[in-house]
């Protein structure tokens, strides 16, 4: 119950989601080529390959030159940090 006492209005609410989705973010770039854009290519593909390596995922963003992971906890997100793609 301290948890909900904590937080009185609805802008703290959706800054502690938006915090814990930030820490549970991975971002993934390359040096040598743009990361989003051979995703596009091949979006289907990254998205079984993320899957298969760290489990569900919250959703795969593709920005400007790196793809966004957001994970549903940590384990997945370590797993990502520690593999190479």
């Amino acid at each position: 119950m301290s948890n909900i006492s904590e937080i009185n209005t609805e802008s703290e609410w959706q800054q502690k989601i938006n915090s814990r989705i930030t820490d549970l973010t991975v971002l993934m770039k390359d040096i040598n080529c743009d990361v989003a854009k051979e995703a596009t290519k091949q979006l289907v593909a990254l998205k079984r390959s993320v899957v298969n390596v760290a489990g569900p995922v919250t959703e795969i963003i593709l920005t400007n030159d790196c793809v966004s992971v957001t994970c549903l906890s940590l384990r997945p997100k370590t797993t990502l940090l520690n593999t190479v793609m």
